[in-house]
């Protein structure tokens, strides 16, 4: 299942009008693509759900919220296809969710090939 990003946009206050901002076709994640974020600071790797991937960026949960323009670490694997990589992620966007959890939205500092992301989803 996949679903293009095109549905995606801004609101653009200059001209009333929305402005997509999205260039790549992002695929939901399941169980079996997980991920870990590793921050600078104290402390090891955490645990991440991964949302969706695209071969521009990523949707995850987390339970520590950083702030936009933050570059992480971010370890991808699917433990079925034995699939792994890692990739640098500048968060864009954080959304709090009621239970303390965060939705981190950012961009890859390379794209993923598309081989590499047909095997992580």
């Amino acid at each position: 299942m996949r679903f293009h990003l095109s549905a995606f946009s801004w609101a653009d206050p200059a001209h009333g009008s929305r402005v997509e901002r999205r260039h790549a076709v992002r695929f939901p994640c399941g169980m079996r693509t997980w991920g870990r974020v590793h921050h600078s600071g104290a402390g090891g790797p955490e645990a991440v759900t991964i949302r969706n991937l695209s071969s521009g960026g990523v949707s995850l949960v987390s339970r520590r919220r950083l702030e936009p323009g933050t570059v992480v670490l971010l370890e991808l694997s699917h433990s079925i296809r034995l699939a792994d990589c890692q990739v640098a992620v500048r968060v864009l966007r954080v959304h709090e969710y009621a239970d303390g959890n965060f939705v981190l939205e950012g961009a890859f500092t390379r794209q993923l090939g598309d081989a590499e992301l047909q095997e992580l989803v």
